[in-house]
């Protein structure tokens, strides 16, 4: 009673409704890895993967099936997890999995989360901000602030300079008679607020008073800014903006302070000559990739296994200047092996690579997407021909899919229960 009773059961009416859910299934995950605070029952094996029930209620909640449906919609929830797996093994039939799109994925996510969760286990406090402190953060950085700008774009430095000075003499920037054949553009830019400009040149335009005319200059273009109006906006109206910057403020300062920290505890030093060396050469392969770039309480750490570690770090090995190069051979000798060992010692590891797989199974699967000619919107558009495409691997992968009956009645069973209301 395995794969091949459960695929015939749904041949009708899934074709729409597939393609939507998995399409859905594949942006929000089935595979969640949070606490239930109770034991998980397996309903279904694809290959080595088990379907639990744990997987079901998350499905089940995402499409609204409860105690009140009917079977088919309960065996079409369980079958999109189940073809989301048939996906899954033939995205690694085809080696997608082993893709350097994919491997560089989820190398990337797994650097995020590992340098998120040890900077949330060090210094939690400090990255969460308690409400007095954002409160008083708001008020000493005037936070509340915006400005309202009115612009002008000059293509001549000349004409630009003349305009500013007869700006600063009373005028505004309306009031001037500017050559037309020199704007590029004027316009109002509307309200601008110090919590979310992040260029620097726009910076000191929060401290002046309204008339004011600040000279930008811009990829060869010349920005004449006048300030026309000011006005605060009340920490209740900004408060979760407000969060988010000063979070991000605190999230840099502690990556800072966990980098010294890292290489204080390690005692890492960067060969300075073997770096200049690199940084000159014009390419690698001239150079012994035994060449040490970093010593360490870890030992030595040499030139070809810093060339395997930049593989998925995406920079330039060669061409940049010593400091920035450094920088880079630092930055690589953390991430590859600093950041693992600490994730072990913190007990973090296995969580971790928990959330790596699933990147890996999404990449996988959206890598198969693109081979066999569909996506999350031609999936859509052509329903039949994709439920046609799925049937023929469920016909493909029979053998490798299983269903627990016995269990996956009981488990519809007792959410008709739980679900049922209570007659008196």
């Amino acid at each position: 009673m395995g794969g091949h009773r459960l695929a015939a059961d749904y041949k009708v009416g899934l074709s729409l409704r597939t393609a939507v859910g998995l399409c859905c299934l594949l942006i929000v995950g089935c595979t969640g890895v949070e606490e239930t605070g109770r034991s998980a029952v397996a309903l279904a094996t694809v290959g080595d993967i088990e379907i639990t029930s744990d997987d079901l209620d998350r499905v089940s909640e995402r499409f609204g099936t409860d105690g009140a449906s009917d079977t088919e919609a309960w065996h079409h929830s369980l079958q999109l997890l189940i073809d989301k797996q048939l996906l899954l093994l033939e995205g690694q039939r085809l080696g997608l999995h082993e893709s350097p799109a994919v491997r560089a994925a989820a190398a990337s996510s797994h650097r995020r989360n590992l340098t998120q969760a040890l900077l949330e286990r060090r210094y939690q406090e400090r990255l969460a901000p308690a409400e007095d402190q954002l409160q008083a953060w708001f008020d000493s950085t005037n936070a509340g602030l915006e400005i309202q700008l009115s612009r002008v774009v000059i293509s001549d430095r000349g004409t630009a300079l003349k305009v500013l000075q007869d700006a600063t003499g009373g005028h505004g920037l309306q009031d001037l008679d500017i050559p037309a054949d020199v704007v590029v553009s004027r316009g109002d830019m509307g309200w601008l607020s110090s919590l979310v400009t992040r260029d620097l040149r726009m910076t000191p335009l929060f401290d002046r008073e309204i008339g004011s005319v600040e000279l930008v200059e811009s990829e060869g273009n010349f920005f004449l800014m006048e300030v026309t109006d000011r006005r605060e906006r009340p920490f209740e109206e900004r408060r979760e903006a407000a969060r988010s910057v000063l979070e991000a403020e605190r999230r840099a300062q502690v990556n800072m302070e966990f980098l010294e920290y890292l290489l204080a505890k390690y005692a890492v030093r960067v060969d300075t000559g073997a770096v200049q060396r690199l940084s000159s050469s014009a390419a690698t392969q001239r150079l012994d990739s035994s060449m040490r770039l970093v010593q360490s309480s870890l030992g030595d750490w040499s030139l070809g296994e810093y060339l395997h570690a930049v593989e998925l770090l995406d920079v330039e090995v060669t061409g940049a200047s010593t400091t920035a190069l450094g920088f880079q051979v630092t930055r690589a000798f953390v991430v590859a092996q600093l950041l693992p060992r600490e994730a072990t010692e913190q007990g973090l590891a296995d969580s971790l690579a928990t959330l790596r797989d699933a990147v890996v199974r999404r990449g996988t699967i959206e890598a198969l997407w693109t081979t066999s000619g569909f996506g999350p919107e031609s999936a859509s558009r052509e329903p039949q021909r994709f439920d046609e495409y799925l049937e023929r691997l469920r016909q493909q992968f029979a053998d490798r899919v299983h269903l627990d009956e016995d269990a996956y009645v009981a488990y519809v069973a007792e959410k008709r229960r739980s679900d049922a209301p209570v007659e008196y």
